[in-house]
């Protein structure tokens, strides 16, 4: 029938339309976006994306800060992360394993900033941590790599520390090396093609980081024992996972992208269970700033 409308629940088509135009405006500004922070954009594509940001009231002047270059990649690398792992996802490529150079890199710039967050904010809430990563031959294990970033840049704040980078992914792992070879603590990153399941070390670790919405169940449960044992006494495991909130749409994001990642959704209490479970007497659900993963912890 002329004009009738086609309903999804309840919703019609012209609604899924409207939605789907207003999503592409978003989509091309926070492209637009990534393009006009990157320091290597094409002059005429950083001049078409500045003029669209522009029209959104959207100013990427940077000049102020005190390293404006480092914090350009810093937010392109953010800005960009979403946009190519959804791509790569509509493109039917499995999670990280089938992803391209560039969306692996850029996850793992992203990621590097989860250290400087941990020492301003998570450090001091952790008790006697901060000596032990002071002592001389400290050792951190960094379960799920990837490219190494995260792992230097806690090489790099912690002159004291050593890291161990753990992975599965021989492509992932073959990028960290190269990171790791032009960082400035090469002596003091080491990469392992291991699973966390298969760790046997004892007593060796004063922090080890895990990242739940990477890690399945069975292999989050197995690992946190084994790093519970791995940990010398009196160090902490922190663990990443979901923010989820009283906001639907954001629980439902996080569902999605863990679905995505293969890994593991918890909310701060499962978080704790599950620490509980493996071991740890002592468990703190722990703050952190908007955009960043929630953090429990866990003191062996």
């Amino acid at each position: 029938m002329a004009g009738a409308h086609v309903y999804f629940g309840m919703t019609t088509v012209q609604d899924l339309q409207s939605r789907i135009q207003a999503n592409d405006q978003v989509i091309w500004s926070a492209a637009a976006l990534v393009l006009a922070l990157r320091t290597n954009t094409p002059p005429d594509l950083r001049d078409a994306s500045l003029t669209l940001l522009h029209s959104l009231g959207i100013d990427v002047d940077l000049s102020a800060e005190n390293d404006p270059v480092t914090v350009r990649q810093g937010l392109a690398a953010q800005a960009a992360s979403a946009i190519l792992q959804s791509g790569a996802l509509l493109r039917g490529d499995r999670p990280w394993a089938d992803q391209s150079e560039e969306t692996m890199q850029a996850q793992g710039r992203l990621s590097a900033r989860g250290a400087r967050l941990f020492k301003d904010v998570t450090l001091p809430l952790l008790p006697g941590l901060d000596a032990l990563l002071a002592r001389p031959g400290a050792r951190m294990l960094d379960v799920g790599t990837g490219v190494g970033a995260l792992a230097i840049a806690y090489a790099e704040l912690f002159p004291a520390l050593t890291v161990v980078g753990l992975d599965i992914m021989p492509s992932a792992l073959k990028l960290a090396a190269q990171n790791v070879a032009e960082s400035t603590v090469p002596h003091r990153v080491e990469l392992r093609n291991q699973d966390v399941g298969d760790l046997t070390e004892v007593d060796t670790y004063s922090l080890a980081w895990i990242p739940a919405p990477f890690v399945s169940g069975p292999a989050l449960r197995e690992g946190l024992k084994r790093i519970r044992e791995a940990l010398i006494p009196g160090g902490w495991v922190i663990m990443g996972h979901a923010k989820i909130r009283a906001n639907e749409g954001s629980a439902a994001l996080s569902r999605l992208q863990t679905a995505v990642y293969g890994g593991t959704l918890l909310d701060d209490m499962r978080a704790r269970d599950f620490l509980i479970e493996a071991g740890f007497a002592q468990t703190l659900s722990l703050p952190t700033p908007p955009g960043a993963p929630a953090i429990t912890a866990g003191h062996r």
